[in-house]
């Protein structure tokens, strides 16, 4: 039996062109030679998922398939379709270990490019430590973040350009944060209430704004009423859950929502 070592060196590459970048990776870990060689195909992989777990241990997928963590740096060294960083534990410490962990590895990579990134359940902090150490071709997108309050802070970095959904399940105290989402093509918030004077800032946002698509805004409490906030948007407002501002968006009202949505 002929050994793959001993193959020529453009049979080894279509023998490893073939193999999932999981393999590949194995692969790379037997000698330097083949290590020489798979680096010198690629990786190859499209999407790459990293967990950080309530039992303190960091997942990391690659195209769906379980990775050893210490080909992290390999991974994301290549060339991705598909990023996402996820903490899925409330423990302080071990979120600021592997955020440190991860900072650190990524600040000793040359480039980490990717054309779309999701960073999930990450608070304002840890979004700050991570951000400025990718390079997004595309899309940004943030699911779930933490103490959104500081997104201020996130929203001065110059990746915040890039960031095209938010999500977040905590309740907004500063209003003055919404000016910093409607750059955004969705969101989706929670807010203990919508005074008139930001409704007005809203209003004066979405006269100039040519990327926001849609939005929720999730009401805790109408101290303000539905009635004077849609005549910020509407001055003739008399009735109704549903108005059109400049014919160009779709405001709807619910007991406990607000609703944009741009029109087709």
């Amino acid at each position: 039996m002929v050994e793959l070592g001993a193959l020529p060196i453009e049979i080894v590459n279509e023998i490893i062109e073939k193999l999932k970048p999981v393999h590949r990776l194995t692969l790379r870990d037997v000698s330097r030679n083949f290590r020489a060689a798979v680096d010198n195909v690629g990786i190859d992989c499209e999407k790459v998922e990293i967990v950080l777990k309530p039992d303190n241990i960091v997942n990391l997928s690659v195209d769906g398939d379980d990775a050893s963590n210490h080909d992290l740096d390999v991974i994301l060294k290549a060339r991705l379709a598909h990023l996402s960083v996820s903490f899925d534990t409330e423990n302080k410490e071990n979120r600021r270990i592997h955020s440190e962990s991860l900072a650190s590895t990524l600040k000793n990579l040359e480039n980490c490019t990717t054309r779309s990134l999701l960073l999930k359940d990450l608070s304002c902090h840890e979004i700050l430590l991570l951000l400025p150490f990718f390079n997004v071709l595309g899309e940004i997108s943030i699911d779930g973040i933490t103490c959104i309050d500081q997104l201020r802070e996130v929203g001065q970095r110059s990746q915040w350009s890039k960031v095209t959904s938010l999500i977040s399940r905590v309740w907004i105290k500063d209003m003055t944060i919404l000016k910093h989402l409607f750059h955004l093509n969705r969101f989706y918030v929670k807010a203990k209430s919508i005074p008139v004077e930001s409704a007005i800032k809203i209003r004066d946002i979405l006269l100039n704004n040519a990327t926001f698509q849609n939005c929720v805004i999730r009401i805790a409490e109408w101290k303000t009423g539905i009635p004077e906030i849609a005549k910020v948007f509407q001055p003739d407002y008399t009735d109704g859950n549903l108005i059109r501002y400049r014919n160009s968006f779709t405001i709807s009202f619910t007991s406990h929502s607000l609703c944009i949505r741009r029109n087709e």
